[in-house]
C-alpha cells in the first residue's frame, strides 16, 4: 500500500512486472527487464523504496534491477552475487540498496553512482531479511541459520549477533524509535521482540565490556 492509502497489486511476468491500482483496476506502470524476473514457483524478491519512487527486483541471472516507479524505466542493473538473490531492502533515504543472497553475503549499492559500496561477509546462512536503522548506521539481517546480526555501515563489519533463539527467523525490522527489533518466527509465525542495543552498548560489546541483554 502507498502512504496515501491506495492499495496496489504487483503482477509478475517472466520479463516484466506490472503495477495495478486495486481501486481503479487500472495498470499504473510496467517495469521491464532483459532477463527473467520470475520463474514460478521461485519468484524473486521485489521491493519499493520507502518514498515509493524506486523499485528493485532480483532476476534469475543473479542481477539486481532498479527502476524509476514514475515511468517504469530501468535506472541500473547491479551485478555481483554468485547465487540467487533472496532479500532486498532500500535505506530510509533511498540512497542505498542492500541485496542478500544464497551466497551468504549482503551487497550494499550506491544508487546514485550505480556501484557497489561494500560486501558484508560472515553470515552462517543465506540472507532471508534485512532492515536499515533510521540513522543509517546499522543494518540488521536474519539468515537461514536463524542468526540475527547487526552490521556497522561505517566499518562494514559485524557489530554483534543477538543471542540464539529457538526456531528460525524469517523477517526482521526495526520498530519506530529503534528501541526494539521485531522478528517473525518461521515455525510458529509469532512476532519476537528483541530490545535493540544502543550505539554505546554496541561499542561496549566490541570492547568486551558489554552487559547488554535483549
Amino acid at each position: 500500500d502507498m502512504p496515501d492509502g491506495r492499495i496496489f497489486v504487483l503482477k509478475m511476468k517472466q520479463k516484466a512486472a506490472e503495477l495495478w491500482d486495486v481501486s481503479t483496476r487500472q495498470q499504473v506502470v510496467t517495469f521491464e527487464a532483459d532477463a527473467v524476473l520470475s520463474h514460478l514457483p521461485n519468484v524473486n524478491p521485489f521491493v519499493f523504496s520507502r518514498d515509493r519512487t524506486l523499485a528493485a527486483c532480483g532476476d534469475t541471472n543473479r542481477l539486481v534491477w532498479v527502476w524509476n516507479v514514475a515511468d517504469g524505466k530501468a535506472l541500473g542493473v547491479l551485478p555481483g552475487h554468485s547465487e540467487r538473490i533472496r532479500a532486498l531492502r532500500f535505506s530510509r533515504d533511498s540512497k542505498i540498496l542492500a541485496s542478500g543472497s544464497m551466497d551468504n553475503t549482503v551487497m550494499l549499492w550506491d544508487l546514485t553512482r550505480k556501484q557497489e559500496i561494500a560486501t558484508l561477509r560472515g553470515s552462517g546462512g543465506w540472507i532471508r531479511s534485512m532492515d536499515f536503522s533510521t540513522d543509517g548506521r546499522t543494518l540488521a539481517t536474519v539468515s537461514s541459520d536463524g542468526a540475527i546480526k547487526l552490521w556497522s555501515l561505517s566499518s562494514f563489519r559485524e557489530w554483534m549477533t543477538l543471542p540464539e533463539r529457538s526456531g528460525p527467523q524469517s523477517a526482521v525490522t526495526f520498530t519506530a524509535g529503534e528501541r526494539a527489533l521485531l522478528c517473525l518466527d518461521d515455525e510458529d509465525h509469532r512476532l519476537r521482540v528483541f530490545r535493540a542495543p544502543t550505539l554505546a552498548e554496541i561499542e561496549a560489546e566490541i570492547a568486551g565490556n558489554s552487559k547488554w541483554r535483549p
